[in-house]
C-alpha cells in the first residue's frame, strides 16, 4: 500500500510538473485565429506577414502560434491573405503579448468552405503550441508522413478504407512509392464529424512509417480503383486496380489486386495480358443500370466513360469492360479488349464566361438533394469546378467555379458521398494541394503535397446550374424529373439546348412552357454597368470587395465594407471620387465582358481588376442565347420574321452523351 500510495503520489507530481511546462509553453505565444466569417470556422492556409516579409500559415484550426524576438509585447502590422479568402483592408495592426489572443473574420470568395489539412506534418502544430484542443489523436506526426498524393476512398467491412500514392518520410528525400493506406471510422459509428477532421490509423512498419502496400513489385505502383466484391466464397473483398510505372506516364504492367486482411497489405489478384488502352485509373463509381450493378470508370470524363459489371469474375476479364461511345447522335456501351479513342467527348463551359474549359474529371458521385449525379473538376492549375449531370455519363455542359487556389495546384479533387450531410445538402470533397505543375516558385510550408478538404452547401444560389432540356420523339419538352416521372428515357430524342429547373430559378427569370425557366427575351445584349458586386486585386496583389449600387439617383460603392456615395457610371465608364483617412482618390474604370479594370493616382496610385460574382455573371453568360418557337418546336435557330421569346443556354456538346439505363435506374 505504501508503495502504491507514493506511485499515485509521485503521478500526481508530475502531472502537475507537466501542466506548468505545458502553461510555461503556451504563455510565450500569441494566438491569432483567422475563422470563415459565414461559418465561424477557423481557416487553414491563411498567410499573415510582417513588413519585413516574415510569414506564417494558420494551421488546421485556423491558428497561429505567433512568438518572433523582437516582435513581441508591441504593435505588429500583419498583411493577411488566403487563396479565394479576403480580410477587410488587406491587413490588421496587432498588440502582440504573450498568452494573449486575439479572433479575426476573413471573408470567404469561394462558394467551397476550406476545412483543413487532412494529411501531413503540423496538421495543428500552433493549436498545440498555444494549448487549443484538437481534434485527432495524432495531430502533429501521424505514420511519419510529410506529405501524401492523391486519395482514394471505399467502405470495407464497416470502416472507411483509404490510398494515396507517393508518400514522403522525415528522414530521407526518398519515401514509399508503393501506395500507402489507413482506416477511419465512420461518422456516427465512433468516426469524427468530417467537418471536423478525419482521424486516421495508418498501416505501419515497424519504424513507425507506413508501410507498402504492394511490396512485391519493384516499380513505382499506383492504386485505383477502389472496388468492394464478394468472392467465390461469398466473403466481402477489397480490389484495386494497380499500375506499375517505368517513369511518370509510363504504365509498364498493370492488373488487379486484393487486400489481405492478415497481412494488411495487398496481394496480387490478376495482371492483365496488356495495359489497358482505355483509362480506369481514379476512382469506382457504383451504377446500377438495365437491372445489372457495375463499377463506373471516368464517369462524365471528356474522355469517354468506362464501366466493368461489380462481378467478381468480371472485373479480371479486360473483355467484359465497355466504353461509352457516340453512335449517330446517341451514346452507346461497346465491348472491346481494346476500345479505341470514344467520338464525342463531352465538353464543359464555365458557367460564367460561356467558354470550354479544359478539365480532368476524376469521380462522380450520387447526390440524394440533388437527384442528379455531381462531380468535382479540376481546372488547371488551382480551380475546381462543379457539375450536375442525369446519368453517369452525361449529358453535361455548365460548370461554376467552387474553389481556387492562387497560383499553386489543386489536382485529383474527389467527392466523399460517405460523408454527406443532411440528405446530401452538404457535402465534402478533398484534393492534393501541390506545387507541382504550377510554376511557383512559392512553397508552402507543411501543406505542399498534401490533403484538403473541403465542404460546400448544394443549396448555394451560385450552383444553381443550367440543366438539358429534353425533346422527346412525340414532340414534348421535359427535364430530368419530367422524363423520369414519365418513364420516358428511351423516348429521348435531343438536348436541345439548357436551362433552368423550376427548383433553381432564379430572379429575373421566366417560366417557359411550364417546364423551364429562362432569362426574359429583353435585354438581348449583354449588359454593360458595372453595377454589381465583385472581387478584386490591386497590381500589388491586395484582394478587396466592391458593391456597386444605385442610391438616390447617385452611385453608392461598398469597399471591404467602407461605404461612399457619389460617381457616375456611364455605358460602362466609371469615375468615382472618395475619400478615405483623408486623402482623396479619384478612381476611373471601364467594365467590358464582366470585367471592372481602373485605377487612380493618388497615394502612390495604382491598378485594379475586378471580377463579377458568379451570382451576377450568368446574365452576361456568352453561352446565353435567344430562344424561338414556331413549326411547333421550342428552338435556338433563328427565322425569319421569329421573335425569340426568351434566352437560354446554347448545348455546346455535337453528341447525345445520356446514359439512358443508368438514368431510368434513379
Amino acid at each position: 500500500m505504501k508503495r502504491l500510495g507514493t506511485l499515485v503520489a509521485s503521478a500526481a507530481v508530475m502531472a502537475m510538473v507537466l501542466a506548468v511546462q505545458l502553461t510555461a509553453a503556451e504563455s510565450d505565444y500569441f494566438q491569432i485565429k483567422l475563422v470563415d466569417e459565414q461559418t465561424g470556422h477557423g481557416v487553414p492556409l491563411v498567410e499573415l506577414r510582417t513588413t519585413n516579409h516574415t510569414s506564417c500559415w494558420t494551421d488546421s484550426n485556423g491558428i497561429i502560434a505567433w512568438n518572433e524576438p523582437g516582435l513581441m509585447d508591441r504593435d505588429v502590422y500583419f498583411a493577411i491573405q488566403s487563396p479565394s479568402y479576403t480580410f477587410q483592408g488587406g491587413g490588421r495592426a496587432l498588440r502582440v503579448t504573450r498568452g494573449g489572443r486575439v479572433e479575426l473574420k476573413i471573408r470567404r470568395l469561394n462558394v467551397a468552405e476550406r476545412l483543413y489539412r487532412v494529411t501531413g506534418q503540423g496538421i495543428y502544430r500552433d493549436s498545440l503550441l498555444t494549448g487549443h484542443a484538437v481534434p485527432i489523436r495524432a495531430p502533429v506526426p501521424n505514420g511519419m508522413v510529410m506529405g501524401q498524393d492523391t486519395a482514394r476512398a471505399a467502405i470495407y467491412r464497416g470502416k472507411i478504407y483509404w490510398l494515396w500514392g507517393d508518400t514522403n518520410r522525415p528522414n530521407g528525400p526518398l519515401g514509399n512509392f508503393n501506395t500507402t493506406a489507413a482506416t477511419s471510422e465512420l461518422p456516427g459509428r465512433g468516426g469524427l464529424d468530417p467537418a471536423l477532421g478525419v482521424d486516421l490509423s495508418y498501416f505501419t512498419g515497424p519504424e513507425g512509417f507506413v508501410q507498402r502496400m504492394i511490396p512485391w513489385t519493384k516499380r513505382m505502383t499506383w492504386m485505383h480503383c477502389l472496388m468492394v466484391l464478394h468472392d467465390p466464397m461469398g466473403r466481402e473483398r477489397l480490389v484495386a486496380y494497380d499500375e506499375a510505372m517505368r517513369a511518370f506516364g509510363d504504365v509498364e504492367r498493370a492488373g488487379l489486386a486484393v487486400f489481405n486482411d492478415e497481412k494488411r497489405e495487398f496481394d496480387p489478384l490478376v495482371e492483365f495480358s496488356e495495359v489497358p488502352k482505355f483509362s480506369i485509373a481514379g476512382t469506382a463509381s457504383e451504377v446500377r443500370a438495365g437491372g445489372r450493378d457495375y463499377f463506373y470508370f471516368k464517369g462524365l470524363w471528356p474522355g469517354g466513360a468506362v464501366r466493368v459489371p461489380a462481378d467478381w469474375k468480371a472485373v479480371q476479364e479486360l473483355g467484359a469492360y465497355e466504353i461509352f461511345e457516340a453512335d449517330g447522335g446517341r451514346g452507346v456501351w461497346r465491348r472491346a479488349a481494346a476500345p479505341g479513342k470514344p467520338s464525342g467527348p463531352t465538353q464543359f463551359t464555365d458557367v460564367q464566361t460561356g467558354k470550354p474549359i479544359s478539365v480532368h474529371c476524376d469521380a462522380i458521385a450520387w447526390n440524394e438533394y440533388r437527384q442528379r449525379w455531381i462531380v468535382l473538376l479540376q481546372v488547371n492549375p488551382g480551380e475546381v469546378s462543379y457539375a450536375e449531370a442525369d446519368s453517369p455519363t452525361g449529358p453535361v455542359a455548365y460548370a461554376a467555379r467552387v474553389a481556387e487556389h492562387g497560383k499553386y495546384t489543386f489536382c485529383w479533387p474527389v467527392p466523399h458521398p460517405f460523408f454527406d450531410q443532411e440528405g446530401g445538402r452538404l457535402v465534402y470533397f478533398e484534393g492534393t494541394y501541390t506545387d507541382s505543375f504550377s510554376g511557383n516558385p512559392v512553397i508552402t510550408p507543411r501543406y505542399n503535397y498534401n490533403q484538403i478538404m473541403y465542404r460546400m452547401a448544394l443549396d448555394d444560389i451560385r450552383l444553381f446550374l443550367p440543366a438539358p432540356v429534353y425533346r422527346l420523339w412525340d414532340g414534348r419538352y421535359l427535364m430530368r424529373e419530367g422524363v423520369s416521372a414519365a418513364r420516358a428515357w428511351n423516348q429521348v430524342e435531343a438536348v436541345p439546348f439548357f436551362a433552368l429547373a423550376p427548383d433553381r430559378r432564379r430572379d429575373g427569370t421566366v417560366q417557359v412552357a411550364g417546364v423551364f425557366y429562362a432569362v426574359a427575351p429583353d435585354g438581348l445584349a449583354q449588359s454593360q454597368s458595372a453595377a454589381g458586386d465583385g472581387d478584386c486585386l490591386t497590381n500589388d496583389k491586395r484582394d478587396f470587395s466592391l458593391a456597386i449600387a444605385a442610391y438616390d439617383g447617385r452611385l453608392r460603392l461598398d469597399i471591404d465594407g467602407e461605404r461612399f456615395a457619389g460617381g457616375v457610371d456611364r455605358d460602362g465608364a466609371l469615375h468615382v471620387e472618395l475619400t478615405s483617412y483623408g486623402v482623396t482618390y479619384h478612381l476611373a474604370a471601364s467594365y467590358s465582358d464582366g470585367k471592372l479594370t481602373g485605377g487612380w493616382k493618388e497615394d502612390g496610385g495604382g491598378t485594379f481588376a475586378c471580377k463579377r460574382r458568379i451570382t451576377e455573371t450568368w446574365r452576361d453568360s456568352p453561352a446565353l442565347v435567344p430562344l424561338y418557337f414556331y413549326d411547333g418546336k421550342y428552338t435556338t435557330e433563328p427565322k425569319a420574321g421569329a421573335r425569340p421569346i426568351a434566352r437560354v443556354l446554347r448545348n455546346p456538346a455535337v453528341s447525345l452523351m445520356l446514359d439512358r439505363e443508368a438514368a431510368a435506374e434513379r
